[in-house]
């Protein structure tokens, strides 16, 4: 078996670095989960505003118990409620893999987004050797299994 460092997967480093290297007044995570992004900026910069876009009614909870400001948008389709340029840093960590039409979502970004503004983006990288295990684990088994019906 392997270890997989779980740290690793979400950028959380990344982030950390961002949240210290530049004061912010505001940072709006999209698909903001359980708020552990906001968290980090928070930590570093106790002063700044945080606001969340996210639609599971269990992180809604979870946000709102932290303090951070939060809407059930869907970024898909729906306008952000911010006004132009009004927002210091954007999170989108981990989300856009699971959209189907990001130009609407990093418009909606761009128009909200100050202009000296940071836009952080995490994808997951299918490349990554666990994966690449993970993907073949996977595949493999699939074939066994047919393998196996049609016997």
């Amino acid at each position: 078996m392997f270890h997989v460092d779980k740290q690793l997967n979400y950028g959380r480093s990344i982030i950390k670095m961002y949240a210290k290297q530049k004061k912010y007044k505001s940072v709006l995570d999209l698909g903001a989960g359980q708020g552990i992004d906001l968290d980090i900026f928070e930590e570093a910069q106790p002063s700044i505003k945080t606001f969340a876009v996210e639609n599971w009614t269990s992180n809604q909870d979870i946000l709102r118990s932290k303090g951070h400001s939060l809407c059930g948008k869907d970024i898909e389709k729906d306008i952000l409620p911010f006004n132009d340029c009004s927002i210091d840093c954007i999170i989108m960590n981990q989300i856009l893999e699971h959209t189907k039409d990001i130009f609407w979502i990093l418009h909606e970004c761009t128009r909200v987004l100050s202009i000296q503004g940071s836009l952080i983006i995490g994808v997951p990288n299918l490349a990554a050797l666990h994966n690449r295990l993970i993907l073949l684990l996977f595949i493999t088994t699939i074939r066994y299994e047919k393998i196996i019906q049609n016997n």
